[in-house]
């Protein structure tokens, strides 16, 4: 979009009133789906079948990438990062670096989107919302794997979830794909 020609009235509404406006939101690979799944032939913006897209997304993330850490668990995505490759990070202060806030220059706090506007948001990002949840599960396995007492409680899955991504990560582990080898 061409964001300089906007009105002062477009760009300061809320969220709320961005999605007030729309009122059928479809699913539709985002920005996480499609930068994990890459440029594989079921990766389009305008794939057909977000089943297949987000499938080669959490393949990726499992097989492809080191290193992937979470925002809202930043102190242990730097400890994991630490572990993971200690000749660069051996002697990051992960505490110290995870307590630092900072909000970009010229923004403000605003006011939390409604219920209905996050049921539409979570609709519309349904595959980054599968894979951020497998994202985050792989990485709190991760952490388990380097034996790091995570700085944040991390159970929000189920036995069933924990233990097939701990299936696969084992295999990461272990020299398999090579997710965390060093």
């Amino acid at each position: 979009p061409e964001w300089h020609l906007k009105s002062p009235t477009f760009c300061n509404r809320t969220i709320d009133e961005a999605y007030a406006e729309r009122e059928h939101v479809r699913p539709s690979p985002g920005f996480l789906t499609s930068f994990f799944c890459g440029h594989d032939k079921e990766c389009g913006s305008n794939s057909a079948n977000l089943t297949q897209a987000v499938a080669v997304a959490k393949r990726h993330l499992r097989d492809r990438y080191l290193w992937v850490g979470v925002l809202e668990l930043f102190q242990d995505s730097l400890e994991v990062l630490s572990h993971v490759l200690p000749r660069f990070f051996g002697g990051l202060r992960a505490s110290y670096w995870a307590g630092q806030k900072h909000r970009p220059a010229g923004t403000k706090k605003g006011q939390p989107p409604s219920e209905a506007t996050v049921a539409k948001i979570r609709a519309e990002f349904a595959p980054d919302y599968e894979v951020y949840d497998y994202a985050r599960a792989l990485f709190e396995c991760r952490v388990r794997a380097c034996g790091i007492a995570p700085a944040v409680a991390t159970a929000r899955r189920s036995a069933d979830d924990d233990e097939h991504i701990d299936s696969e990560a084992a295999s990461d582990v272990g020299g398999g794909s090579g997710a965390l080898r060093q």
